[in-house]
């Protein structure tokens, strides 16, 4: 796959409407692009969250659906689930955004 690339969403790192290879993210090829600048694991920031929701006190059943497990049958989104949206955003929606805030994110203007 070759994408082309406009000058305003790259910043000058590659040259105005080079032609760039576009390869999977993977395990892998993260890990190799990765290998110097660090030696973390690649899922340290799911790691992070989902330790930091817990210990912020986030019942168990919210953290697992935002990080997306759970087993077949189990949807919390599912036609037959039980999970209350409005209990799961009021739940992680607040934790979420004081984490965001301590470690200094901030909301940006999109490219479009």
């Amino acid at each position: 796959m070759v994408a082309i690339l406009p000058p305003t969403l790259v910043s000058g790192i590659i040259e105005p409407l080079q032609l760039v290879k576009v390869r999977p993210a993977t395990p892998t090829t993260l890990a190799k692009n990765l290998k110097g600048i660090s030696d973390l694991p690649l899922n340290i920031n799911r790691h992070y969250l989902r330790s930091e929701l817990r210990h912020r006190g986030v019942h168990a059943e919210f953290v697992d659906a935002w990080m997306g497990h759970w087993l077949d049958g189990q949807e919390p989104m599912g036609r037959f689930s039980t999970l209350s949206p409005l209990d799961f955003s009021s739940s992680i929606e607040p934790v979420l955004s004081e984490i965001l805030n301590e470690m200094g994110w901030l909301p940006e203007e999109g490219l479009s």
